[in-house]
């Protein structure tokens, strides 16, 4: 029944995970043919430093959550309000350093970047632990499918507010963001509404406890330090870039990496679902929805994007413009990086589930390390196609690294991660996995 349900969920929060791509698209759409390339870089270069200082300052508390509601160490109130007492010294930290950070690289990697946007997207930080919270919270609790609603219906917001902003009142960056800021807080209201019966009007109110602070973090720590380099392998290159040729080749770039990264759709839904599960079910079980999931995602990836890449050529500047047409590169070089990601994505959900982000922090390492020094190698002399081949580079790296590792965990190897299996696309087994009969009634 597990699986089933684990099935359901995955079909599920795709569906929602589908709508946020058509919105996605559509305004990366947008942006490029209204705005330009120098906009769109602007804006890359603003949102990636938001998500990546995110992760640094989040301190491995998302998975901590996870795995301490959903065994019932800790009650969700009690998860929720520690957790704002942190926030606060976490943002108390944060807007200091980000404003340092601004003032000695503002000429450098965040060149281009005016003070104003910068500044005002600063909001968009404690709005990202805020939704951290109450969605961990969300998913630890069950309600992994409310939480994709949210995420969904906050995203449809922000295309809304976008389409406003750029197409009705002819506005730019500064809109945008606003746009996001928006959009995010309703998302964090929607959460928090989701939880509303598994914690108290006092639960909102800051507390510290000494017992659960030490808990949460000795776990969470070891889940930071895995996974903390995460998001610098896949954004650091946008800054690397920005540093050598400007926002303009920023722009050209985020849209074959955007392009590349739709396909990562199907391995988010899956660690969505994979990490509440696997931390529930244990090693054994775990390993086996891991398995399942990953010879799925592998092949659904690889024939849908064999299938994107026959038509870049043609799709790129009729969608978003002749000015773009180099992204299509980026693309081609991108798409077995984006493979190998996926795996490492899922098997990194799979170590954390288990109590093992140690894996993941060496394999992370040993990437960022290989992807910042490519980086710097290639891109000045080939732009935008050798930052896609530094980052294929680093992905193929760490999906080989943690393969490794899965393999002596559990004794499986590469072939039963991306064999081909017919019947794992069985209407059968796709109905199972939904927890449906034959019929089409609940089992």
């Amino acid at each position: 029944m597990k699986k089933q349900v684990a099935g359901r969920q995955f079909f599920g929060v795709l569906g929602f995970r589908i709508g946020q791509l058509v919105f996605s698209f559509l305004m990366s759409v947008m942006v490029a043919r209204m705005l330009g390339p120098e906009v769109k870089g602007v804006l890359g270069v603003v949102f990636t430093f938001i998500g990546t200082s995110g992760f640094l300052f989040s301190f491995g508390l998302a998975s901590s959550l996870i795995y301490h509601t959903g065994r019932g160490i800790y009650t969700p109130g009690e998860m929720v309000s520690g957790s704002i007492y942190w926030m606060l010294v976490l943002l108390a930290v944060f807007l200091p350093a980000a404003a340092g950070f601004y003032h000695f690289f503002g000429q450098t990697v965040l060149k281009g970047i005016d003070p104003q946007y910068f500044y005002f997207s600063l909001l968009l930080f404690p709005l990202f632990l805020l939704n951290l919270v109450s969605g961990s919270i969300a998913k630890a609790s069950g309600k992994i499918g409310q939480a994709a609603a949210a995420v969904f219906i906050k995203e449809a917001v922000y295309f809304v507010a976008m389409v406003l902003a750029v197409l009705v009142f002819d506005k730019g960056a500064g809109w945008i963001i606003s746009a996001r800021v928006a959009a995010d807080s309703i998302g964090m209201l929607l959460l928090f509404f989701i939880i509303r019966k598994k914690i108290r009007a006092a639960d909102l109110l800051p507390s510290f406890s000494g017992r659960m602070t030490r808990d949460v973090f000795r776990y969470g720590l070891k889940s930071y330090f895995g996974s903390v380099l995460q998001p610098y392998n896949q954004r650091s290159d946008i800054f690397i870039l920005n540093y050598f040729l400007g926002p303009v080749f920023v722009g050209v770039y985020s849209v074959g990496l955007s392009l590349g990264e739709y396909l990562l759709i199907i391995p988010s839904v899956v660690c969505f679902v994979l990490l509440p599960k696997v931390a529930s079910a244990g090693p054994g079980e775990g390993a086996k929805y891991t398995v399942s999931f990953t010879r799925r995602t592998f092949w659904l990836m690889l024939v849908s994007g064999l299938a994107v890449l026959s038509v870049l050529k043609w799709l790129i500047p009729l969608v978003f413009g002749v000015a773009f047409g180099e992204a299509r590169y980026a693309v081609y070089i991108l798409f077995p990086g984006s493979l190998m990601l996926a795996l490492a994505w899922i098997l990194g959900a799979f170590f954390e589930g288990i109590g093992k982000p140690g894996v993941l922090m060496r394999a992370n390492m040993i990437v960022f390390a290989v992807n910042i020094s490519m980086n710097i190698m290639l891109i000045p002399a080939w732009g935008i196609k050798g930052c896609a081949a530094a980052s294929t580079a680093a992905y193929v790296l760490s999906a080989a690294f943690l393969v490794r590792y899965f393999k002596r965990e559990t004794g499986m190897g590469w072939l039963s991660l991306v064999e081909f299996r017919a019947a794992d696309f069985s209407p059968a087994l796709l109905m199972k996995d939904l927890g449906l009969s034959h019929n089409g009634r609940r089992v």
